[in-house]
């Protein structure tokens, strides 16, 4: 049948299959969880000594199985719901909760993999605080630059502008009473 054209009479429609935001959100939150067991496997692949090995990395990572997956489900769960039902609250709430599972999840790609090889550290306390601060500042310094002038754009993309003027189109000094 050609599109555009209704079924011909006596012949029901046939009826699309609707996808709900809760489907957006679950299919967020599989994803995610494969997303972390890919993750795992590439944590076990690179712990050996020598060159990578995938196939005893996957069975590894099958061993935790559970971990991996539940915990990359709850990530997505709640990446899930920031992305597809805080987007219908103010901006400032969906940036907020978008902003805190991203960076909960870019901590848990690292720490669950090393939690599950094992991986210990050696240093000392002073060497591990001298190291997070070298890293922050050098983060801060890449990364600032480019933020900023997202927030500036973004900023001046809204409307507001520095010619005086309000976005009613009325300039600030016709604003006042004249007497």
């Amino acid at each position: 049948m050609a599109s555009g054209r209704s079924p011909p009479r006596g012949k029901p429609r046939r009826q699309r299959p609707r996808i709900t935001r809760a489907d957006v959100a679950l299919g967020i939150a599989a994803i995610t969880a494969a997303a972390f067991y890919l993750n795992a496997v590439f944590a076990f692949a690179i712990i050996q000594p020598g060159r990578p090995q995938i196939r005893p990395a996957f069975t590894r990572a099958g061993s935790d199985l559970g971990v991996v997956l539940g915990s990359g489900f709850a990530v997505g769960v709640c990446l899930g719901l920031s992305a597809v039902v805080a987007d219908r609250w103010r901006a400032f709430w969906f940036e907020l909760s978008l902003g805190i599972v991203i960076g909960v999840m870019m901590i848990s790609y690292v720490a669950i993999p090393s939690w599950l090889t094992g991986i210990k550290t050696t240093r000392s306390r002073r060497d591990r605080l001298t190291a997070s601060v070298v890293g922050v500042t050098i983060g801060a310094v890449i990364c600032a630059p480019p933020y900023i002038l997202g927030r500036v754009t973004s900023w001046a993309a809204s409307g507001c502008s520095c010619s005086g003027r309000r976005r009613s189109g009325r300039s600030a000094s016709s604003s006042s009473p004249s007497g």
